[in-house]
């Protein structure tokens, strides 16, 4: 799994407001550069990706600076890009998949059944970034207003706010072990993201925890790409046995070997994951 870096970290020691301020200015910002970035490449797409949900930190951050109704739109914005862009990622993920196939019609067959269905969601993504190039420039200008200001320094909002998303990520991790199931799983995952993108704000007494969480979102983003393979696998039998009609033609057989391939990769993962946990929940 590709780890963009994330950009620097805001420094203001004095008020809160210039410290939002300027966190606005750079996260949402990024997801503008994102956008007139985009070149068809699978980087390019993922950085789009996680700058949507670098920016979704910042405004959770700032929401109580911010009015609702600018506050909705921008979460809209961020909410469809990601949407969007995450449909092409996991036919990035898939195609990937794909060179680990050891018959050649196999590979030929999956490659271009999946660059047909990349190229729509692609040419999609490409027509949500259009419509919204407008709303998207009015995004990297939005600020906290003089009222709104906050008179704690930005580190100690910073650290109000990784508080609460720790309790609620061990809340997530409690639910996660207890069901074990992809819909508990995913939630974690999720949390973890936003866990993580919040510490990278500012120096605080958690930014310790920042590797641990890198290291969980390696194994449940491993974990993910397994589980998100699987369908298109099944579309790609589907097309492959309305082409082909046998089922026991060799590129059915590859396809099989592949979804083995990732039910056993999804168990690696969470075999890992048990372990994670183990370490996080260890007295220190």
């Amino acid at each position: 799994m590709t780890v963009v870096q994330s950009p620097l970290k805001v420094r203001a020691r004095s008020g809160g407001t210039a410290g939002l301020n300027q966190l606005l200015k750079q996260r949402l910002g990024e997801v503008g550069k994102c956008c007139r970035g985009l070149a068809g490449d699978p980087k390019s797409v993922h950085k789009l990706r996680v700058s949507t949900r670098r920016a979704a930190a910042a405004l959770k951050l700032a929401k109580d600076a911010l009015p609702a109704r600018k506050l909705s739109q921008a979460a809209d914005l961020l909410h469809s890009l990601r949407r969007r862009a995450g449909a092409v990622r996991d036919l990035d993920i898939f195609l990937e998949t794909i060179h680990s196939a050891s018959a050649p019609s196999t590979r030929a067959f999956l490659a271009g059944h999946a660059a047909h269905n990349r190229l729509r969601n692609y040419t999609n993504l490409e027509a949500t970034v259009a419509k919204l190039k407008t709303d998207v420039a009015a995004l990297a200008r939005l600020r906290v207003g003089d009222a709104k200001t906050h008179h704690d320094a930005f580190e100690t909002l910073i650290a109000k706010h990784a508080r609460r998303q720790l309790e609620r990520f061990n809340e997530s991790l409690a639910a996660a072990l207890g069901k074990n199931n992809s819909e508990h799983l995913h939630q974690l995952r999720i949390r973890g993201k936003r866990l993580r993108y919040t510490l990278e704000l500012a120096e605080t007494e958690f930014s310790p925890l920042i590797r641990p969480i890198e290291v969980l979102q390696e194994i449940l983003g491993g974990w993910n790409d397994a589980i998100a393979v699987q369908p298109l696998l099944e579309q790609a039998k589907a097309a492959a046995m309305s082409v082909n009609g046998a089922a026991g033609s060799v590129v059915i057989q590859g396809i099989a070997a592949l979804h083995r391939q990732a039910k056993r990769a999804e168990v690696k993962q969470l075999s890992s994951f048990g372990r994670w946990a183990k370490a996080w929940q260890k007295p220190s």
